[in-house]
């Protein structure tokens, strides 16, 4: 409809036959193929990202209403249109406006991407009374004859103020900082428990009251507690008001002292909670800033403060238009919106509203002249374009105080030397851990007798979601119990392959060796409880490799800590597996027609594949507590996925596709009726007891 109001139209009188339209039913000058040409570049404009066929419809339903509603357009344009001039009767009023002038209206400044994308020369030619149905003139006294540029004119907005809490609930990923605190005097982190449970307290001298995370009340058993109503509000760093529950009493420990401490309750803070004045009167705390300490005047303790995250979300947006083909995967740069430090470190991680057909990858990156890189894959069975200044990623900062070395780093000879011995210097709790292991390190594969209460209810088929009656439960819980020695109640106690060891080819690459990055008190309890399970476990072990790659603590958006290893280097100069992964399309037409479905999982997947001794060194991670190796094939290694995914379809080579499909550690078998099910069942259970897999039966499903 655009096109159509700013075509050509003559005047009545005196029109010429080569000028003047054919038809009445359009006066556009473009054809129809660079209508729907035009109109698909908006199209994708406006959706960002949209399939082909879907694409194609909306194109054919907007042709349709332009060929109805374009006569009614030139029809209210012809009885606008006055007499030329030239044809004014002398009983006409004398015209005292001035000399008529062409204007030529250049629009290519206002569309030059699409006009360069279509490869036309986008500028129309109207008379004096169309334009002033478009344009409007304004004109600013002060300025001088002569004294205009071209370009952009602020104008005041008149729109309602909305409400900030409205405002920000509109906003999947803000534009900036994240608050996690009021603001106007000394900040720190500081150790301490709540109800006896450790907890990551922001010591804030800006802040009235103390408040505590509701998620905190969740942990320790309180999250049905009655709340107090609070009385009066308070304000965030932004100045809005903080959306408060109520308040409750808490008991607060800090160093030996404990007492009673009134909270206010608010929700998403970034630490458990926030110490205000008024915790800090009735502790008689005293801060010394110079040394980082804040010391208790009643017990005499000195407490260590640490360095408070502000955490930085940004929205990325593809800074050029992108067409992925089916199953494609590709690295695009995307503008990362807001002041985003240069060459800082994100998490880029995909938005929630983005398109279920598109995946983006979950990766570190870093910031470079405000872009980034980020990794999306195509998972339908058609073309997706992705237009420029899609939403597309939140990139979060990771703070430098992850990325800092500890003070106590380990030389390099110390290191490949004296592992052993720095080890039990730096935690000697660590030490009789390890003597627990080495003697048994891979898991009994023999079935478990004698199974307590509790351990039988926790391997119970589940049959909540199931569509077979008693009797046909009965029957699957008998073939269940032929395969009993492959259920385990805990993703901790994975099986062992023997069909692949997983190894990491560099090539001739010399080693990578970085140091290990600092944390928090709360970080270092996440991170030493990790190392602990593992090496019960037997999947690591003390290292003496001249490879390191650091431990990164992340957080998770519940607040919660996530042990992670930053592998990043080492996959830089590893040579890249290819082996494609299985098209979510085809998966879901293998399954049109079937009736009964059960799922499987596969516990601690990747845990199941032992790593090959030459690259067992490769996968050694540092940190506070020592160097530690892999004996297993870890998380985060870039050839991990198409690795894993080959060794399942291999397993299961002649019946995917066909009886059941998988996809990394989850399989699916399915059928129509319930004895070819049984049957099914029965070959997938095989195989992966042959393979040596164990299952976790509370992620199972049955008959369903």
């Amino acid at each position: 409809m655009e096109e159509e109001a700013r075509s050509e139209v003559r005047c009545p009188q005196c029109h010429y036959p080569e000028t003047y339209p054919p038809t009445p039913s359009s006066t556009s000058r473009f054809t129809p193929e660079e209508r729907r040409k035009r109109a698909r570049e908006l199209v994708l404009e406006l959706t960002g990202v949209l399939g082909d066929s879907v694409l194609d419809s909306v194109l054919t339903e907007i042709t349709k209403g332009y060929g109805k509603e374009a006569r009614l357009v030139r029809r209210k344009r012809l009885d606008r249109l006055k007499v030329c001039w030239c044809h004014r009767s002398a009983d006409d009023e004398p015209d005292r406006s001035p000399p008529v002038r062409r204007v030529r209206f250049d629009h290519t400044s206002l569309s030059a991407d699409r006009s360069e994308a279509l490869g036309l020369n986008v500028s129309y030619v109207e008379n004096e009374d169309d334009v002033l149905n478009y344009v409007c003139i304004v004109r600013d006294p002060s300025d001088p004859p002569g004294s205009s540029k071209p370009g952009l004119v602020e104008v005041p907005d008149d729109s309602r103020h909305e409400d900030p809490s409205e405002t920000d609930a509109k906003q999947t990923v803000p534009d900036g900082k994240r608050v996690i605190c009021s603001v106007g005097g000394f900040e720190a982190i500081s150790g301490g428990t709540i109800a006896d449970r450790p907890a990551e307290l922001l010591v804030d001298t800006g802040a009235i009251a103390s408040l505590v995370d509701a998620r905190v009340l969740k942990q320790i058993g309180l999250a049905n507690a009655p709340l107090r109503p609070y009385e009066g509000s308070l304000n965030g760093v932004t100045g809005f008001p903080l959306k408060i529950r109520g308040e409750i009493d808490l008991p607060l420990r800090l160093g030996v002292v404990t007492r009673s401490q009134t909270f206010a309750v608010v929700e998403k803070l970034h630490v458990h909670a926030i110490l205000g004045t008024d915790t800090l009167k009735d502790f008689r705390a005293v801060i010394d800033v110079e040394e980082g300490l804040m010391m208790l005047k009643g017990s005499g303790e000195s407490i260590p403060l640490g360095t408070p995250r502000v955490e930085e979300t940004y929205v990325s947006r593809v800074a050029s238009t992108v067409r992925l083909c089916p199953g494609g995967q590709a690295l695009v740069v995307a503008n990362v919106m807001g002041r985003a430090p240069e060459n800082a470190t994100v998490l880029i991680e995909g938005l929630p509203e983005l398109d279920p057909l598109l995946k983006v990858a979950r990766t570190l990156c870093s910031v470079q002249e405000g872009q980034t890189i980020v990794e999306i894959c195509n998972t339908s069975h058609e073309d997706l374009v992705i237009r420029k200044g899609t939403a597309l990623a939140a990139a979060t900062v990771v703070p430098d105080s992850a990325f800092s070395t500890t003070s106590s780093v380990r030389t390099s000879s110390a290191v490949s030397t004296h592992s052993d011995q720095c080890e039990s210097q730096a935690h000697p709790d660590l030490d009789a851990v390890i003597g627990a292991v080495v003697a048994d390190k891979d898991p009994p594969k023999d079935p478990m007798p004698g199974l307590d209460e509790a351990y039988q209810a926790e391997l119970d088929a589940d049959f909540t979601d199931s569509k077979l009656g008693d009797e046909q439960q009965g029957l699957l819980r008998s073939l269940l119990g032929d395969f009993r020695d492959m259920f385990v109640e805990s993703s901790l106690k994975p099986g062992r392959t023997d069909l692949l060891e997983f190894s990491i080819d560099t090539g001739a690459h010399p080693p990578i060796k970085q140091r290990p990055y600092r944390v928090s008190n709360a970080e270092g309890d996440v991170m030493e409880a990790e190392i602990q399970q593992y090496l019960e476990l037997g999947i690591v072990r003390p290292s003496t490799s001249p490879w390191a790659s650091p431990v990164l603590m992340i957080r998770k958006p519940d607040g919660g800590i996530r042990f992670c290893i930053d592998y990043r280097r080492l996959n830089a100069v590893t040579i890249k597996d290819c082996y494609p992964m299985p098209l979510i399309d085809d998966i879901l037409d293998v399954l049109r027609g079937a009736k009964l479905f059960s799922t499987m999982d596969i516990a601690s997947g990747y845990w199941n594949v032992p790593m090959h001794a030459g690259s067992v060194e490769k996968t050694a991670f540092t940190c506070k507590y020592g160097l530690f190796e892999w004996l297993v094939m870890p998380f985060g290694l870039c050839n991990a996925v198409p690795a894993f995914e080959r060794l399942m379809e291999n397993v299961l080579v002649d019946l995917k596709w066909r009886t059941c499909l998988v996809y990394l550690d989850d399989c699916v078998v399915f059928s129509t009726d319930f004895p070819t099910h049984l049957v099914r069942l029965r070959q997938v259970l095989e195989r992966f007891r042959a393979a040596g897999f164990k299952l976790k039966m509370k992620k199972c499903r049955w008959g369903a």
